[in-house]
Formats: structure tokens, C-alpha cells, sequence
């Protein structure tokens, strides 16, 4: 879009992955003069609405987490603090927002704590053969404003099993996050889970479906290729939703395609993949983790 600026910048540092107590941050800055909105009046987010439904908005945040955990074998649990500094205007391209967006045109500064609970039981790093992975979090954010706030909760499992020759494994992933207000404190927008082609929905524009409510399920089939190289073909499929009564299968959006993953000896250091979908056709490429 014409006249865009984006900023964007992660720093994190967490501790040895092999010590038994680790800790760390992760900050998230943007800064975005023109970024995606899809709603319409009332508002209706997430599944109702198309790609005809975009508008824009202006967008500066800031984000926090300061955590501590343990480790204990295949669990590690921990705590963590968090901050959320967002404030929204009107975009480059002068449309008005849908009302009833909360927390729109106003600066909003958030603080709470959470939870988190991980068990690993895929070795292998990124890539493992075998196995299961299960995390979950929960957090609560107010604003001192008194207004604005909410509680959040997600949970995402992972299974990974050989197929057909070694080597070649299929991936399974599903997720589900939820917000909700915290009391009479409503939840600001600009905080809902995302679906779209870098949050667990690949092919779709950035910021498509956006909601208090986000379902998706992956799979992944993947076979080596070179040392450090592997080929996959995954479908992934989704819904954003404002509440559970929502949820159906004839709205969930799909997507799927052929890609390559490029690793180091224990990371993930970018991914390609060319997606089909019921909207467009899209290649992208990924710096760290899509599925």
C-alpha cells in the first residue's frame, strides 16, 4: 500500500537450554502508519467478513515479557510478567473504523502476570521424528485507566510420527486462544489473537481474521532433502470467533501448499512456502516458526 512505513524489532534472551531454572525477556516493538482492518459494522470480526472488508488503521506497540521457570524433565513451568503499550488511529487511507471497536483512537497501557505450563516430549529440536508437545497460558492485563483489561487463555499441541520412510514424519498442530474482558474492563482490539499467513493460517493476508476467539489445526507432511534442508506439503485450516456459538466447520478458511524449511544444528532459520486458498494464492517467506 502506497505510502506505508512499518517498524518492527524483537530482542530476546533467554537462559542455557540445558540449566534447570532459565529466565529471560522478549520485547516486540511496531510501528505501522497504514495496517490491515478487517470488520464491519456492529463490529463483525473474524469469519464475517471477506477481503472487500478491509479498511486500515494506524498502529504504535509496544510489548513485554519478563519471565522465570523450572524445569522438570519433560515439564517446565513458569511465570511471567507482561506489559502492552498500544495506541490506534485512523490509517493513510482515511477510512472510518467500524464502531464499536474498543480501545480504538486512544492510548492504552496494560500490565499483568501469568502461567505457563509446557511439556516436551519430542526430541529431536526441530526436527523431531517422534513424539508429543503440549503448552498452555493463562494471563490477566488491566489497564490503570480502569476501562480496559481482559484474561486470556490458549493451549497448543503438537504430535509428530514417522511415515512411510526414515526420515520423512507427519506433523500435527492445534491451537485455541481466547480472550476475554476482565469484568466490566473491555478487551482493546488491537489485542486479539490473529489468524493469517504468519499466525498458523498460511496464505491468507496479513491481519485477515481477527477476533476474541482463534481455532486452528496444521498438518504437516515432511521429508529431508539436503543436511539442512527439508520439503514439506501442509494443509492448515481455521476460524476466528467472538464466541464458541460461532464455531463451525462450514466457516472454518483453509489453505495449503508445498514448502522448504531451512535449519542451523538446532534452530529454524527460515521457512518458503507457496499456499492455495479459497481467496488468493500467495508465496511467502518466513524468518522462525509458522506451524
Amino acid at each position: 500500500m502506497a505510502g506505508t512505513k512499518q517498524v518492527f524489532a524483537r530482542v530476546r534472551y533467554a537462559g542455557p537450554p540445558r540449566a534447570p531454572r532459565r529466565g529471560g525477556a522478549v520485547v516486540d516493538f511496531t510501528r505501522d502508519s497504514d495496517t490491515e482492518l478487517y470488520a464491519r459494522p456492529g463490529p463483525a470480526l473474524g469469519w464475517e467478513t471477506s477481503p472487500s472488508d478491509r479498511s486500515s488503521h494506524a498502529l504504535t506497540r509496544l510489548r513485554g515479557r519478563i519471565w522465570g521457570e523450572r524445569r522438570l524433565g519433560s515439564l517446565r513451568a513458569g511465570l511471567f510478567g507482561a506489559a502492552d503499550d498500544g495506541e490506534t488511529s485512523m490509517g493513510l487511507g482515511g477510512q472510518e473504523p467500524p464502531a464499536g471497536l474498543t480501545g480504538f483512537s486512544r492510548r492504552i497501557i496494560l500490565g499483568g502476570a501469568g502461567l505457563r505450563l509446557e511439556w516436551d516430549d519430542a526430541p529431536g529440536g526441530e526436527r523431531p521424528v517422534r513424539g508429543a508437545r503440549l503448552s498452555g497460558e493463562l494471563e490477566a492485563q488491566a489497564a490503570g485507566d480502569g476501562e480496559h483489561g481482559y484474561a486470556r487463555g490458549s493451549l497448543e499441541g503438537q504430535a509428530f510420527a514417522p511415515l512411510f520412510a526414515p526420515g520423512r514424519v507427519l506433523a500435527l498442530s492445534g491451537s485455541w486462544e481466547r480472550l476475554r474482558d476482565l469484568g466490566a474492563r473491555r478487551a482493546p482490539f488491537f489485542a486479539y489473537p490473529v489468524l493469517d499467513n504468519e499466525n498458523r493460517l498460511r496464505g491468507y493476508r496479513r491481519l485477515r481474521f481477527r477476533a476474541p476467539g482463534a481455532a486452528a489445526v496444521s498438518a504437516e507432511y515432511r521429508w529431508p532433502i539436503w543436511v539442512s534442508w527439508d520439503a514439506f506439503y501442509f494443509l492448515d485450516a481455521g476460524q476466528s470467533f467472538s464466541r464458541e456459538a460461532e464455531l463451525r466447520p462450514n466457516r472454518w478458511s483453509a489453505g495449503h501448499g508445498p514448502g522448504l524449511r531451512f535449519l542451523s544444528k538446532d534452530r529454524l532459520l527460515m521457512s518458503a512456502h507457496l499456499a492455495f486458498t479459497g481467496e488468493e494464492r500467495r508465496f511467502a517467506l518466513a524468518l522462525g516458526k509458522v506451524f
